[in-house]
Order: structure tokens, then C-alpha cells, then sequence
């Protein structure tokens, strides 16, 4: 928690701010909170059963938070902006949840950030249009879309990269890392993060080119494909299951990073995994997904493939490159920009 005189006084509600961090919106939340720490003052409740990060305070909660202890917490913060991010997204119990929190502490702005699309039935859109908070920050056209047609303020929030966590290294130090995690040093690695279940277009990556090794780094938390992985494996995959604690390591170790999912609602609207990507300099293969037009235009080490059929294609096209700038393409995107961008937008001070 930073104090200080003028600061705005902030709380981050979620119920995403658990442990481990290996799933787009906690990571999102723990990350977001972090920041929000660093230039404002800021205290991050954690509601619901899971454990919380030594940044935030566990607070049980139902689930329409309906919540003695959570409204003493709130009225003893007397927050000037209260930013909810959900696990669910903008479904209609976190439309009602946001507005339990502005019923708790009617003087605070409410922001809700909604991080995948959400489709509504027309009783539930009725009803959302009653409950919406005074901003919610989303990240792709699909969901903005939506969150426009129930009458809800929407700005768009970029996604944060840890810009001192997530950097490159020398050809001597990534060779380092690939002895270290038992990884071929004399192939070129495609490395994938990320939650190997159906709908992610995961079987895409099965077909990499001669001279290339794809490496998967498949999550724990959300589940996992055994048929999938088994598919991967029998490719030629080196499959990694379970959390890294040290995933820029395995970001550095790699040549090229690959994000081939395409339905909206299969990972957060800007994948958090091509941003760090992106902040080690590797050049990055992704389908155009959700936010990532928004915020970077193709190029320099950065190609958007929409057929990935054309994947041989688009890596020749990648390893020709003398050298890549993704991460110069993201240094605008570290952690503490967007918590300063949201601030000045959710509480209309464009000065912060």
C-alpha cells in the first residue's frame, strides 16, 4: 500500500486474486493491483475461498457479496474509486456484485474490468442495464461491443507487461537456460503458454516445420487435455505440465513465440503471454486476437496470421529477421502505465 497526500484512494475487489498466477485474469488482478500499489493508495481485497498474495486481504464472500465484513473493509478505506474485476467477466452476478459495491460505499466511482466476451439473455440485459457500474474497461471490439448495447460507459484498457521481470538475453545466457531446463541447443524453439484444452487451436502447432521444436508450457489450474498433450508430444512437442515460477527463464531460453487461438472467450482478450513475449524481444507468430490490433500494428518481429496453414511461411519470413523490436513495441506497456491510464480515465483526471 503506498500513502501519500492527494493520492487517490483506490480498492481492487476479486475474486481472481488467488494463488497460483497461472491464468490470464489472476494474473491480470495480482498484476493490476501491484501497480495500482505503486502509484496510488491502493489496498487489493481478495473475495472468496481461495488464498490470497501477500498484497491482498482474504475476505470470504458469497457470491452475491452480500457481506458485512466486505462493506466494514470498504467504508473503512472510504476509496475514491472502487475497480472490481471479476473471474467471470461482465456476466449478470458480477453486474450485481458491482453494484453491491457501490450500495457498500456510495461516495466511491465503481470500474469493472471485463476481460472476455459475455453474452447475456434479454431478461438478464435487461436487468444489466439497472446494474451497470459508472465505467467498465474491457479489452477486445467483441466485448466492447456487447457492454456498449447495455448502455455501459466503455473505455478500452490495455493489457501490462513486468517490463523488469521480462527481458532479453545474450545468445551465452539463453544457452545457459536451455542446459538448465534440459532443452535442444541447436534447434530453433517455438514456445507456447498457456492452458492445452480444447478451443485454443492447439492442434495448429502440431505441424512446425522441419529445423523447428515447439515447446508448450501447458497451466494446471484450468485443466488440461491429456489427448491434447499426447497429440502434442507424439509431434514432437517438448511439453512442460505445471507452473513455472520462473516462466521468463523459458520466454528467454526460446527462439519464437506462437499464440494460435482464435474463439473469443478461450483466453483473455489480450493475452498476457505474447506482451512478455514481446518484452524478451522474441518475434512473435499470433493470430490477430481480441486487443492486439489495438494496440500494436504488425511488423518487426511481430506477424498477425490469421491462416495457420501459412506457419512455415510466416516462419521463414521470421528467422530472416535480422533482428527483431517487439520489445521496443511494448515498453509503452509496462504495468504502472496502464494502472496510471486507468485511473485517469475510470476517475476522469487525464493528468495523473
Amino acid at each position: 500500500m503506498t500513502t501519500g497526500r492527494g493520492l487517490p484512494r483506490v480498492c481492487l475487489v476479486s475474486e481472481a486474486l488467488g494463488l497460483p498466477r497461472d491464468e490470464g485474469v489472476r494474473q491480470f488482478a495480482a498484476s493490476l493491483l501491484a501497480a495500482l500499489q505503486g502509484v496510488a493508495w491502493a489496498v487489493g481485497l481478495a473475495v472468496g475461498r481461495g488464498a490470497a498474495p501477500g498484497t491482498a486481504e482474504a475476505l470470504p464472500a458469497g457470491r452475491l457479496f452480500l457481506s458485512p465484513r466486505l462493506a466494514r473493509r470498504l467504508r473503512a478505506c472510504a476509496p475514491d474509486l472502487v475497480v472490481y474485476v471479476p473471474s467471470a467477466a461482465a456476466t449478470i452476478f458480477s453486474l450485481w456484485r458491482a453494484r453491491a459495491l457501490r450500495l457498500m460505499w456510495p461516495r466511491a466511482r465503481v470500474a469493472m474490468v471485463s476481460l472476455q466476451p459475455r453474452r447475456l439473455g434479454r431478461p438478464s440485459r435487461l436487468l444489466a442495464r439497472a446494474l451497470r457500474p459508472d465505467v467498465v474497461f474491457a479489452q477486445a471490439p467483441w466485448t466492447m461491443a456487447g457492454l456498449r448495447a447495455l448502455g455501459c460507459a466503455v473505455r478500452f484498457l490495455p493489457a501490462g507487461v513486468d517490463l523488469q521481470r521480462f527481458v532479453p538475453v545474450t545468445p551465452a545466457e539463453k544457452e545457459a537456460l536451455r542446459r538448465r531446463y534440459g532443452l535442444p541447443r541447436d534447434e530453433f524453439l517455438l514456445l507456447h503458454v498457456g492452458h492445452a484444452k480444447p478451443g485454443r487451436n492447439l492442434e495448429a502447432l502440431a505441424c512446425v516445420p522441419e529445423g523447428t521444436r515447439l515447446v508448450v508450457v501447458a497451466a494446471a489450474s484450468m485443466g488440461r487435455d491429456p489427448r491434447l498433450l499426447a497429440m502434442l508430444r507424439g509431434a514432437g512437442a517438448i511439453v512442460l505440465e505445471g507452473y513455472q515460477e520462473r516462466i521468463q527463464e523459458l520466454y528467454q531460453a526460446c527462439d519464437c513465440y506462437l499464440f494460435p487461438v482464435q474463439r473469443p472467450g478461450c483466453a483473455v482478450d489480450v493475452p498476457l503471454s505474447v506482451l512478455e513475449a514481446m518484452a524478451c524481444n522474441l518475434p512473435v507468430v499470433t493470430y490477430p486476437f481480441g486487443g492486439l490490433p489495438l494496440m500494436f500494428s504488425g511488423g518487426d518481429g511481430l506477424c498477425f496470421l490469421d491462416d495457420w496453414r501459412r506457419l512455415p511461411l510466416a516462419l521463414a519470413e521470421v528467422r530472416a529477421l535480422p533482428s527483431p523490436r517487439t520489445r521496443q513495441m511494448v515498453s509503452h506497456y509496462g504495468w504502472p502505465e496502464v494502472a496510471r491510464y486507468l485511473l485517469a480515465h475510470a476517475l476522469g483526471v487525464y493528468a495523473l
